[in-house]
């Protein structure tokens, strides 16, 4: 974790609910004024600041991240309309519609169903997965057809998703009809269970392919944020080898004579460079870099890489947290496909799924397609008949 962005994780949310705890509370008091009769407010002034400490207290029990993100975003909202009204009264704008202002602004219900439209647009958003398909040309001869990859990362299995509805997803993935599958990390995290993190790479494990399914881990998969995970290393690895899925650790691995696979320990672990690894690979193969994080990207391009596969971002996944990816390390891609020169090109996928709390705002949540094709239409010597 960078320090600019473990500044904004650790520093940033106190400062926030500090900041606007008070504004928070003059809106009550506004709100208050507004719905209470007069011989009955000081009765609600007495147990207002209870519910409101009861109901935020919790929330925040529930999901923090949750509360955060709704009191960020009912904030702004509040914030919104009153600088409307004022921008209106002004230009006596509202002088006509004084009870609906009323209502909408010293009421505070304009700001609260704002927030639950967005919210209630991020819970279906996150849950539509959709397919996203790019073609790559490797500087590297391949054979006539090429390779389709599919790609997910993400999944953050537990939170947004369950058996039935993974199982769906890989009927989807199955008609694909992929040579090669890969797992780019966050498959699972601290809130998976460990009879979910088991399910989670059983119902992976089954997706049809031809070429294996290839995982690297993710900051999350290995439950790193908590005292007392509900799995172990050792548990996932089990987990992945009764699911017949190929875990790279900062190796390599010679896929169909053709391709390369170098799957990176996550950045935030100790890890070789990538000077290592890719001495560790040939030049007449089309070298494809998987790594969770979306960095070292200059020196992926040095290497004559020609495909680099990346999650994590989430693209954002919901405000703010999109606007904070491009000042940290993540600034390499945040989303998409890119050209990043000597014929390398980069993938950085929003994910399957969401971390913190099961709405998408920001971008939508995908699996991705790869067809990776070669510098000629020729096959290569050993394909040939």
């Amino acid at each position: 974790m960078s320090p600019l962005w473990s500044f904004f994780w650790h520093v940033f949310p106190s400062l926030f609910l500090v900041g606007i705890g008070f504004y928070l509370w003059r809106r009550v008091v506004v709100a208050t004024q507004y719905y209470a009769p007069q011989n009955s407010r000081r009765l609600v002034y007495a147990v207002a600041p209870g519910i409101l400490l009861l109901v935020a207290g919790a929330t925040f029990a529930w999901n923090g991240v949750f509360a955060f993100i709704a009191l960020l975003h009912l904030t702004f909202f509040l914030v919104v309309f009153a600088t409307a009204r004022r921008v209106l009264r002004r230009k006596g704008g509202d002088k006509g519609n004084a009870t609906f202002w009323d209502l909408v602004d010293r009421g505070g219900v304009g700001a609260v169903v704002l927030t639950a439209a967005v919210f209630s647009y991020g819970y279906v958003n996150i849950r539509h997965i959709v397919r996203t398909e790019y073609s790559v040309d490797a500087a590297v001869p391949l054979r006539s057809e090429g390779y389709k990859i599919v790609f997910l990362s993400d999944l953050h299995y537990g939170m947004a998703t369950n058996a039935a509805s993974l199982r769906r997803l890989v009927e989807r993935l199955d008609a694909e009809d992929a040579d090669l599958v890969i797992l780019g990390g966050d498959i699972v995290d601290e809130g998976t269970t460990f009879e979910e993190m088991r399910e989670a790479f059983s119902i992976l494990g089954k997706i049809k392919n031809r070429l294996g399914i290839y995982y690297v881990y993710g900051n999350h998969d290995r439950s790193p944020y908590v005292r007392s995970p509900n799995f172990a290393e050792k548990d996932v690895q089990t987990a992945l080898s009764e699911s017949e899925i190929r875990a790279l650790v900062d190796e390599t691995r010679v896929v169909d004579g053709a391709l390369t696979l170098v799957g990176r320990e996550d950045a935030g672990r100790s890890r070789q460079s990538l000077a290592e690894l890719t001495r560790k690979t040939s030049e007449s193969t089309a070298r494809i870099l998987v790594d969770h994080q979306p960095v070292d990207y200059d020196q992926a391009s040095r290497d004559g890489y020609a495909l680099i596969l990346s999650g994590h971002t989430h693209a954002g996944q919901i405000f703010p947290f999109g606007l904070v990816t491009g000042i940290t390390h993540h600034s390499s891609l945040n989303y998409g496909l890119r050209k990043i020169g000597n014929g390398a090109t980069a993938i950085v996928s929003s994910g399957v799924s969401g971390w913190g709390m099961p709405i998408r705002t920001s971008k939508h949540s995908e699996y991705v397609v790869v067809r990776l094709s070669g510098s000629s239409g020729e096959l290569r010597k050993k394909d040939k008949p």
